[in-house]
């Protein structure tokens, strides 16, 4: 009987699952969602609804910040003459897509923060991230050098609903 006791008690002991260890956020993926939230609480604090986070605008958004780095330099162009959000809008379905972008030196203490505050204080980034029209977001970050300072590049793409969601 106390054999019998201790196989049943052993057996229930295996059968316990064990929780997987969470993979660890790397430092740009944290930069991209502390981003995102910042972005949020910005609109919010202009009474504007929060954006909608989408893969297809955050691929984009990575991928452009990529192409920055490869090209060595920051710019809203896609290639010869063709303003990425232009091809950006017309990759995700969006019916118009507005982008800022920020390189941001290694070493800053609160990525998030830093380009959120630079955004706030041009006029014209402002405009882009307060617009009542976006619905949905997409951030991008990579790490890298650009000329010959070690950084971040950040990309925000901000669209509106796709254009069959409006119809």
């Amino acid at each position: 009987m106390l054999r019998s006791r201790l196989l049943f008690a052993t057996a229930a002991v295996t059968l316990v699952p064990v929780a997987a260890a969470p993979a660890a956020e790397s430092p740009e993926r944290a930069a991209e969602r502390a981003i995102a939230q910042g972005l949020d609480a910005h609109r919010a604090a202009h009474g504007l609804p929060s954006l909608r986070p989408r893969a297809r605008l955050a691929h984009a958004a990575r991928r452009h910040s990529a192409r920055q780095l490869r090209r060595d330099r920051l710019g809203h162009d896609a290639g010869p003459r063709q303003p990425f959000a232009r091809r950006a809008a017309r990759l995700s379905g969006a019916g118009a897509v507005g982008e800022v972008i920020a390189f941001l030196p290694a070493g800053t203490r609160d990525p998030a923060a830093a380009a959120l505050e630079a955004w706030r204080a041009s006029p014209t980034h402002a405009a882009v991230l307060t617009d009542a029209q976006w619905g949905r977001m997409g951030v991008g970050v990579r790490r890298g050098l650009l000329g010959d300072r070690r950084g971040l590049v950040v990309t925000v793409l901000v669209a509106q609903p796709a254009v069959s969601a409006r119809a």
